[in-house]
């Protein structure tokens, strides 16, 4: 088993593998869970003839909680692109519905100050071409 690869593409097996994982963490808790003895699926390579107890055991044990680690990680991979994906999409709506949010007077003193820091209408000018509601606040 040392020194086997695991298939690259995560199979409807392995899946049922970290499902079942994630079961026994549930029913016996974190700490039994992941005792030496516990099995989540099957193990494909057999080993038995080639090592005796308790080393086959530990083995077929070893090889099911790589095969729950390699499951798991592409999972967090996709995860993680979903959450970036969404972060990214969700961000432009965030800072639109902050802005519909600010109470005019504060939006008021902000142009104000932009203003008063330039020495041209540029920042007044900027700020009035960004919506309706600011060009009326702006002016």
């Amino acid at each position: 088993m040392e020194g086997v690869k695991i298939s690259s593409p995560i199979g409807v097996d392995d899946v049922d593998r970290l499902v079942k994982l994630l079961e026994c963490v549930k029913t016996m808790g974190w700490n039994r869970a992941f005792e030496d003895d516990v099995l989540y699926g099957e193990v494909n390579c057999d080993t038995s003839h080639f090592y005796a107890e308790p080393l086959h055991s530990l083995r077929e044990a070893l090889q099911d909680s790589k095969v729950c680690m390699e499951t798991l990680n592409k999972v967090r991979n996709h995860l993680g692109k979903k959450i970036r994906t969404l972060k990214r999409r969700s961000a432009p709506l965030v800072l639109e519905d902050g802005m519909q949010r600010l109470p005019d007077e504060l939006l008021a003193h902000i142009f104000e100050i932009g203003h008063l820091s330039t020495q041209t209408c540029t920042f007044s000018l900027r700020a009035s071409h960004v919506s309706s509601r600011f060009r009326q606040i702006a002016i």
